[in-house]
């Protein structure tokens, strides 16, 4: 995410043709609208980046423009891409997924009708297609799309006709497109009930992909390497349209199309409310806004310090010089804080490292889901303190 951003909402609608803007003091504004050609060929994503660019795809184009929806320019058409693989191009693209690398200056998008990924550099050039199938107009393609920017990981959802029946699957490769493996697999006997995996997410910071479930009306997270095991964290959306995840607030964000809204929670699923309504079919989701703090306690971020779990010890960094350490651990039932009190006496110090740890074994386990979202608070006796939060999978 980009760390200088002005706290809010940014948002594409697809059935509106606009992209806008929301944030709780000033509510929301429109920056550009007429991007829609019909109800169902607007803007389907958007990211924004540090050097304060929206990035954002439609139909059959890719542009950017600046954060106030001023100077927009093309990047890319779909008249400049390479044909589908052994089938006559046909003049037809739905642009679907997009998604930014600034580190390696890349931008990524799928081709939905045409089964392509492709890969440009950040102004449009350099046009690649990464992955190329054979399922393309109508039979088959992608939807949305997600970086691992650590380890230069592309996902994609993908389905594809198996008669009698459809896979759908999320897909991953390197970012040259060599490595193409599956990660999570659904057959399902037919498209009319939705698709079990469509809008995701990829935390590179956890590892952790988040997806929509349209069948279900959920959304559900599983670790990287293990999708076809996922969690529900969210149920009992009406339409689930879009998805982002704020890594350093922990706070997962949806679009509902049947609501017009989209709405947050904790990755528990705790604390969920409407951040913005009024929309057709919300899908790009990009922003942040203040963190979702449980009741009485300060805002809690993803620590900057070094943290690891050491067999069935907790081991955070954390520069207390020569004085005595206290922590405070807590998780959140049902919107209540269930703490844990670890004196100086439970807690050791890492040689000179700055390092301390403390042990697992009587953190609160009322919480029911598998995995477990903890904050935390360390203490010295002389009144500097540090938050921070961590998961375990149980």
């Amino acid at each position: 995410m980009a760390s200088n951003m002005p706290s809010g909402i940014y948002w594409a609608d697809l059935t509106g043709g606009d992209l806008g803007y929301t944030h709780p003091a000033s509510g929301s504004s429109i920056l550009v609208s007429g991007l829609h050609v019909s109800p169902h060929w607007g803007p389907r994503s958007l990211t924004v980046t540090s050097d304060e660019k929206l990035y954002f795809c439609q139909k059959d184009i890719t542009s950017r423009c600046d954060l106030d929806g001023s100077n927009i320019e093309v990047l890319t058409s779909g008249a400049e891409l390479p044909p589908p693989l052994g089938f006559p191009d046909n003049g037809v693209y739905t642009f679907y997924g997009l998604s930014v690398d600034e580190n390696d200056e890349y931008l990524f998008f799928t081709d939905g009708y045409n089964d392509q990924v492709i890969r440009t550099n950040l102004d449009g050039g350099d046009i690649t297609a990464i992955y190329a199938g054979s399922s393309p107009m109508g039979l088959g393609g992608q939807r949305s799309l997600s970086l691992d920017v650590t380890n230069n990981h592309v996902y994609w959802m993908r389905y594809k006709e198996n008669a009698p029946n459809w896979d759908v699957s999320i897909e991953r490769s390197d970012y040259d497109g060599d490595h193409l493996e599956t990660v999570a697999l659904r057959t399902i006997p037919n498209l009319s009930s939705g698709l079990p995996i469509d809008w995701l997410y990829v935390d590179s910071y956890r590892q952790r992909i988040y997806w929509t479930n349209w069948t279900d009306k959920v959304i559900e997270v599983s670790g990287i390497d293990s999708g076809v095991d996922p969690e529900i964290i969210v149920s009992g959306i009406s339409d689930p349209s879009a998805i982002f995840v704020d890594v350093d607030y922990g706070e997962v964000y949806w679009g509902d199309m049947g609501s017009g809204t989209i709405s947050r929670s904790r990755f528990n699923g705790n604390r969920a409310e409407v951040v913005v309504s009024g929309l057709g079919n919300p899908k790009g989701i990009f922003g942040r806004l203040t963190p979702l703090v449980e009741p009485e306690e300060e805002p809690v971020l993803t620590p900057h310090w070094w943290m690891e779990l050491r067999g069935d010890q907790i081991v955070s960094t954390f520069d207390s010089g020569l004085f005595e350490v206290n922590v405070r651990v807590w998780d959140v039932v049902g919107g209540d804080n269930t703490e844990l009190e670890i004196t100086n006496s439970g807690c050791y110090r890492i040689g000179d490292t700055g390092a301390w740890g403390w042990a697992l074994s009587n953190l609160p386990s009322s919480n029911s889901v598998a995995i477990k979202q903890y904050y935390f608070q360390m203490i010295t006796d002389a009144g500097d303190s540090a938050y921070g939060q961590f998961l375990i999978e149980r």
